[in-house]
């Protein structure tokens, strides 16, 4: 938590995190954008925390000052280069608490507006071009023995994933799966409605123990950023919790969205008859369902100790699909970076299909497969669920296209049961999962589109 639920204001201890993302509300790119630092500004970071900016300089320019007063705002010019344009100015009084963030692609010169926190004399300060460093505030080390300042996750009483200043503790045995504390902090950031959003922590994957001479407080020794699944600072999956190894994850990737807002999605393209296997006929289909590529390469890589991680599930690299229907079907057409490999490989280009967007049917929702079995040469076995669990049963066999690259179905709606009916369902595609039944295997082997437990969405 970054800050005190009845006066808002930050708790005032050092953390560091290993890894750190900014979520800049306005673009895609991780940039700094204009932020004033006070002793009532409050940003957020994870966990969402308190940011202070401090500098290494790089260059420097002189701005003259006449002895500025506790509180009193300076307005002066800096001219500095536009490839700096994302970079934080400070003064050499930056332990004094002067730092200011230039505004980003901002004309030049740039007018900035310092405003000086305490009293100083001084009749000139120089101001440096400098990069992005800082230090975060942590309630969720907070400890009683540390009066709520940051401390060692391994001290006793030390909050964690399942408190918040709203209810407490979670009660659940497993309350630090429900993300009440790393969501509090995200509700402050939306009541605030910052410029943008400092995620501290993604995968703490060390202990870090620190003794009583690094000036941490535990006994014999300190563990900083995770002690146990309670009392840890990961977003990133996590392979213990089984199917919900990916709940601060998903959480994280809710909220981002919630700040920043989506663009809306690609409009659905009229009805259209796919002749499948012809060329051309999925020429102004929309939409267009991008995914990234080049994750399918193999892992080869010494790991801590006596681990060694390989990974050669890599195989088809999907990179797009499609969907198109007409009265009677559906199509789907998927697209790989290079040639298809061979259609009797095992677990080859599976299709799963949500037709009912309730995830509370199916096997984790998902209603339909396809090619779980391995196709014909002409035919692809679609199967329904039973039972809600990885069970299924052969229901039809439908045709379908390869041509190097792209695969392509035709579906009757009649197997689904969407005849005469407007269509809403999610799908998604993967090659070559390992573990059948676990969906966490959609994060580790073969290729999934979208990744992880992610589906695309088509609506008319």
């Amino acid at each position: 938590m970054i800050g005190n639920p009845t006066n808002g204001l930050p708790i005032f201890e050092s953390c560091y995190p290993f890894q750190a993302g900014i979520i800049h509300k306005r673009t895609n790119m991780i940039v700094l954008k204009e932020m004033i630092m006070n002793k009532q500004s409050i940003l957020f970071f994870l966990l969402i925390y308190w940011v202070e900016v401090s500098a290494k300089s790089s260059s420097q320019k002189i701005v003259n000052i006449a002895q500025p007063s506790w509180g009193t705002t300076v307005t002066a010019s800096s001219i500095y280069s536009s490839q700096q344009s994302a970079y934080n100015l400070t003064d050499n009084l930056l332990k004094k608490g002067n730092s200011w963030l230039s505004r980003d692609n901002a004309p030049y010169p740039q007018i900035l507006t310092f405003r000086f926190e305490e009293s100083i004399s001084l009749t000139q300060t120089n101001l440096y071009q400098s990069t992005w460093d800082w230090s975060m505030y942590v309630a969720q080390n907070a400890a009683p023995e540390t009066n709520g300042h940051c401390s060692a996750f391994n001290l006793p009483g030390a909050q964690g994933r399942d408190f918040s200043f709203r209810n407490g503790f979670d009660p659940r045995v497993d309350g630090y799966l429900y993300g009440w504390n790393f969501q509090e902090q995200w509700d402050r950031a939306f009541e605030i409605d910052p410029e943008l959003v400092f995620v501290t922590g993604w995968n703490e994957f060390i202990a870090g123990q620190w003794l009583p001479e690094h000036s941490w407080t535990g006994d014999p020794f300190s563990f900083v950023d995770q002690f146990d699944w309670k009392r840890s600072r990961d977003i990133e999956p996590n392979l213990g919790w089984g199917d919900k190894g990916d709940v601060y994850y998903l959480q994280l990737v809710d909220n981002v969205r919630k700040f920043k807002g989506m663009a809306p999605p690609e409009p659905v393209s009229a009805s259209k008859s796919i002749k499948i296997g012809k060329s051309n006929q999925w020429n102004n289909v929309t939409p267009v369902y991008n995914h990234y590529k080049g994750n399918t390469f193999h892992r080869d890589h010494v790991g801590r100790n006596n681990t060694y991680y390989i990974n050669t599930t890599g195989r088809n690299d999907i990179v797009k699909a499609k969907v198109a229907r007409d009265q009677q079907s559906i199509y789907f057409y998927v697209e790989s970076t290079e040639k298809l490999t061979s259609r009797n490989d095992p677990n080859w280009m599976l299709l799963f299909i949500d037709i009912d967007r309730d995830k509370s049917t199916g096997w984790n929702g998902y209603d339909f497969i396809l090619n779980r079995q391995s196709p014909t040469s002409k035919k692809v076995i679609v199967e329904k669920n039973i039972g809600n669990r990885w069970e299924w049963q052969e229901v039809k066999r439908v045709p379908y296209a390869v041509k190097n690259n792209q695969l392509e179905i035709k579906l009757d709606r009649e197997t689904v049961g969407m005849i005469g009916t407007k269509l809403d369902f999610e799908f998604k595609w993967n090659d070559n999962m390992q573990e059948n039944g676990n969906i966490m295997d959609f994060y580790v082997n073969g290729d999934t589109a979208p990744g992880g437990r992610f589906n695309f969405v088509y609506t008319e």
